[in-house]
């Protein structure tokens, strides 16, 4: 009966302390930690994605029924491809500028964090 009693008394301080902890512990791992922009990109990554694959279904569709349309020659759908093909262009430049941007400015938000840093260390 006594080492029961005296083994509790060291467990439940122990207990209330995780109890308490636990709270601050599951917000804490709730934030999320961008690793060199790659986090803070990743939406706009996906985001730009899906618009270039509606961008070329789009575009396919179109050709398709300009082919259909103008018969067995292709030469009536030549200028449609080049207009395609400079949009596709534009899109991918746009992209790339776009997560530049995005990368671009979580390493800057990571070098201000870094700085902040040091300044407390001081």
């Amino acid at each position: 009966m006594m080492r029961s009693r005296h083994f509790g008394l060291p467990v439940l301080p122990m207990l209330m302390a995780l109890v308490l902890a636990s709270p601050a512990l599951l917000e804490a791992r709730s934030i999320p930690i961008p690793f060199f922009g790659k986090s803070a990109c990743k939406e706009e990554r996906a985001r730009l994605g899906h618009e270039e694959k509606i961008l070329r279904d789009r575009q396919r569709l179109a050709l398709d029924q300009c082919r259909a349309g103008s018969g067995p020659g292709r030469g009536g759908c030549e200028d449609m491809e080049r207009q395609q093909k400079t949009e596709q262009k534009r899109f991918k430049d746009r992209r790339k500028n776009t997560l530049d941007d995005c990368k671009n400015r979580g390493d800057a938000k990571n070098r201000v964090d870094a700085q902040n840093r040091d300044r407390k260390r001081r």
